[in-house]
């Protein structure tokens, strides 16, 4: 029987099916369980699409309108306060987008096994780093690229749509714009072609960023780019240090995203067979493929897992580049790789220790809601945790910025007092006049760092009392008869 008959059922009927129910099967991770909290909360600030622009959250707006429209179709069939199944059915959905994407793109791209690539990459993820922002840019980016691949070429100009939709992910998220023209380039080497693409691309891109931009139904979407911006640590470490925090965490990333070490190894092959054939040309067009999306972990200076999910798309390109071996090699190559990307995701996807540390939060939820009754019946509460809260307890938050976040964000040595979101934030709070308190059983909120944090702390304990004290969450009980210190 034909090795590579063999060898290409193994990935397409037992590692993907394998790998799709692995991603379906885990529950949702700290960060998409944020969004849909706030999905939650949405439409007390209005009806839809304006709602998805009132309610605030670190992430732009298409993170939040994807996570609201995939609240809103779920909830349809199962309720809300059945968190697994809402997350599994959440993760079903996902998946049939990310396969009819990679489908998609692997029609365009014409290469074996770019949709087992592309899919198993995409799917094999750790878990921490499904479902964030990223990782859905990394999902639409690949749709443009098949859009650009496209003969028809009123396509391209879609293409562009997509990537402003992959903008509003996460700002700098646009920077895929230069990958997927790269990736292009790389497999349709016709410059001419590419310069007509860019012009159809740029024209899908510009108009509708403009409109968004600039429409009045969307009032808050630059100033909350630049938000986003102001509150992260861009900017705050030196080059040195920089790159001495980027080298550490990506070493301890290969752990958690296995297909690093596979781009890093089909990418050094690739450059020294472009470097041999002397194609100088290829050799910068793939340095810039790569170093587009690692700008994009850099410029972020956080280097969270899920930060590098952005390196999926230039290593599905380069292994796909890789064609040049005979059929039952590449075969083999790719199988092995796939396997290696199966057994190793598959173990951090499954991670015991974060499933049952979700499962204590969702636990002590229930028991704080069965002690306090009332709790859930209030018009809105007091967040200062790290925004899990909205989640679990299903009450509306005191300001847009549910989490307190803009306030949160400021440090003695970051200090970000001067910004109107910073002041408007630590104002809702200080007049917070509700009945209940919710804090994290972890020091996310620190009442003791800066001077308004300390007037914070000290209107909790002059106001509030703590009426539970235990497990994942803290809640503290407005006293009676008490005037609000602001």
């Amino acid at each position: 029987m034909n090795i590579e008959y063999i060898l290409d059922k193994i990935i397409t009927f037992v590692l993907l099916p394998i790998v799709s129910l692995s991603f379906v099967l885990n529950a949702l991770s700290s960060d998409p369980k944020i969004y849909q909290g706030i999905a939650r909360l949405t439409d007390y600030f209005g009806s839809f699409p304006q709602n998805v622009d009132l309610i605030w959250e670190v992430k732009s707006i298409s993170n939040r309108m994807i996570n609201y429209l995939l609240y809103k179709f779920v909830s349809i069939f199962i309720p809300y306060s059945n968190h697994y199944l809402q997350g599994v059915a959440i993760k079903i959905i996902s998946l049939i987008i990310v396969l009819l994407i990679c489908y998609y793109f692997s029609r365009q791209i014409k290469i074996k096994y770019s949709f087992q690539v592309s899919s198993i990459l995409v799917l094999s993820t750790s878990n921490v780093s499904t479902l964030q922002a990223e990782w859905w840019a990394v999902v639409f980016t690949l749709l443009a690229i098949g859009l650009m691949l496209d003969e028809d070429t009123r396509l391209h100009y879609l293409s562009g749509l997509i990537i402003s939709i992959v903008f509003f992910f996460k700002g700098i998220s646009g920077m895929f714009m230069v990958t997927s023209l790269c990736i292009v380039y790389l497999f349709k080497p016709d410059f001419e072609k590419l310069k007509q693409l860019i012009i159809k691309m740029l024209i899908g891109f510009i108009i509708p960023t403009v409109i968004i931009l600039f429409s009045p139904l969307f009032p808050n979407v630059l100033n909350d780019i630049f938000l986003s911006a102001k509150i992260a640590p861009v900017g705050r470490f030196g080059l040195e240090l920089l790159a001495a925090n980027f080298g550490v965490k990506s070493y301890f990333s290969l752990i958690d995203l296995p297909f690093l070490l596979i781009g890093l190894l089909f990418g050094s092959y690739l450059y020294i067979v472009f470097m041999r054939k002397r194609e100088f040309k290829f050799v910068m067009v793939f340095i810039l493929m790569w170093l587009s999306t690692v700008f994009i972990v850099l410029i972020q200076s956080e280097f969270f897992t899920y930060h590098y999910v952005v390196l999926v798309i230039p290593t599905i390109a380069t292994i796909l580049l890789c064609k040049p071996y005979p059929h039952a090699s590449f075969s083999a190559i790719i199988v092995t790789f796939m396997l290696f990307l199966f057994f190793t995701s598959f173990w951090s996807a499954h991670g015991i220790e974060e499933r049952v540390f979700w499962e204590k939060k969702d636990y002590d939820a229930n028991k704080i809601i069965n002690q306090l009754p009332d709790l859930k019946n209030q018009s809105n509460i007091l967040y200062l945790e790290s925004c899990n809260g909205p989640y679990y307890f299903e009450v509306n938050a005191t300001s847009r910025y549910i989490c307190a976040l803009p306030f949160h964000r400021n440090a003695p040595e970051w200090n970000i007092t001067w910004l109107r979101e910073y002041r408007e934030n630590y104002a809702s709070i200080m007049s917070y006049t509700g009945k209940y308190v919710i804090f994290e059983d972890s020091n996310w909120f620190a009442m003791n760092t800066t001077p308004d944090n300390i007037k914070v702390g000290n209107k909790i304990n002059n106001e509030y009392i703590k009426v539970y004290d235990e497990g994942s969450w803290r809640v503290w009980e407005r006293k009676d008869n008490i005037t609000s210190t602001l």
